[in-house]
């Protein structure tokens, strides 16, 4: 009987073993199913939080209005204390990548890396204004030269101070992304998005817009300033009026008269202004009536700048009935403070990017 109690004794051990082990192994399976589990909602949340972040970075892009007030004078001079072009350091200015799809190494969306002589958004952070930014990659020796050339001709745009051309805030370096980022004044839109013929565009406002460039062109031309590149582009959209940007930059190469090159391309403009529908391949087929609500000064103007005797922009102003030049307002002292002084440029710029004297002008 003893041996039966003691044989009975070790089966209930070992049945009790069998089950501890079970509920450990049980429970060691639970224990990871429920890390795992954990593991998996936090991977799935982060996930969410990204694509929500990159949605919401680039919904909030979409839908921001872009440029001025409705109210606000953007008629005014461009650097009205002449002042050199500021130097941000990287910490002080901000760019907007663009999103992709990226496929190597990962899959899924990621930012796109910065490319030469796009126009990107941004801000510079002492200012508080959101800008278009001009990149120029600086990675190889060929990048370098076209950085400063753009930066040379940014200067020369700068330091023109007339009314009608874009403004300039500075520009950075970013040893991160080597590159040169030019900051400039944010407009609602170019000209070459308001060319379709779906959209609202009245005949007073195209009018404006034309008095608006050839009294900008004829100030500039009177200062020895050519522009080179003058196109949809170019001319940027400041609610119903029109400024110039990118004096100098990527000029198309060969032309030799600069100023007759700028009067042309002026009426090639306006001409798709007035007409809203592609320039002919002949400049015969350029030569074409009114269409009905153009305004017969505009036509003039238009139809002189793409014949063969072309006029300067005085007589275009003239004919326009725009002015040749305006009158820019005091400088004017407001609270804003430019970034401290930065180290020489080192691209080859003949000036240092300093702010100048009278750093405290309103931009």
């Amino acid at each position: 009987m003893l041996d039966n109690l003691l044989t009975a004794d070790a089966n209930v051990a070992s049945l009790v073993a069998t089950m501890l082990m079970v509920a450990l192994v049980v429970g060691s399976v639970l224990v990871i199913a429920l890390f795992a589990l954990v593991l998996g909602v936090a991977g799935a949340l982060f996930v969410i939080v990204i694509l929500l972040y990159f949605i919401v970075d680039q919904f909030t892009e979409i839908f921001r209005r872009h440029g001025p007030s409705r109210n606000e004078n953007v008629m005014v001079p461009n650097n009205p204390c002449r002042t050199q072009l500021v130097h941000y350091a990287e910490k002080q200015v901000k760019v907007r990548q663009r999103i992709c799809i990226a496929e190597y190494p990962r899959k899924g969306l990621d930012y796109a890396p910065f490319e030469d002589g796009e126009i990107y958004t941004g801000k510079v952070k002492p200012l508080k204004r959101m800008s278009r930014v001009l990149c120029s990659k600086l990675n190889t020796p060929e990048h370098q030269s076209s950085a400063a050339a753009r930066l040379a001709a940014a200067h020369a745009q700068h330091m023109a101070n007339i009314i009608g051309i874009s403004r300039i805030y500075g520009f950075s370096d970013s040893k991160k992304e080597k590159a040169q980022f030019i900051f400039k004044e944010e407009a609602t839109c170019n000209l070459e998005a308001r060319l379709p013929s779906t959209r609202s565009f009245p005949w007073e406002t195209r009018l404006q817009m034309a008095r608006d460039v050839a009294t900008t062109m004829a100030q500039a031309h009177a200062q020895g300033l050519t522009h080179g590149n003058l196109c949809g582009t170019t001319i940027l959209v400041f609610n119903d009026h029109a400024k110039i940007d990118d004096f100098g930059i990527d000029p198309k190469p060969g032309i030799k008269d600069l100023r007759a090159h700028d009067v042309e391309q002026f009426g090639r403009v306006f001409w798709r202004v007035v007409y809203r529908k592609p320039i002919p391949y002949s400049p015969a087929d350029m030569v074409l009536p009114p269409p009905e609500g153009c305004p017969e000064v505009l036509h003039r103007a238009v139809m002189a700048c793409v014949s063969p005797e072309k006029p300067d922009f005085t007589t275009v102003c003239r004919i326009l009935g725009a002015a040749t030049l305006r009158s820019a307002p005091p400088a004017q002292v407001g609270p804003y403070q430019t970034a401290p002084p930065q180290p020489m440029n080192p691209y080859g710029s003949p000036y240092s990017g300093q702010p100048g004297p009278n750093s405290q002008c309103r931009v």
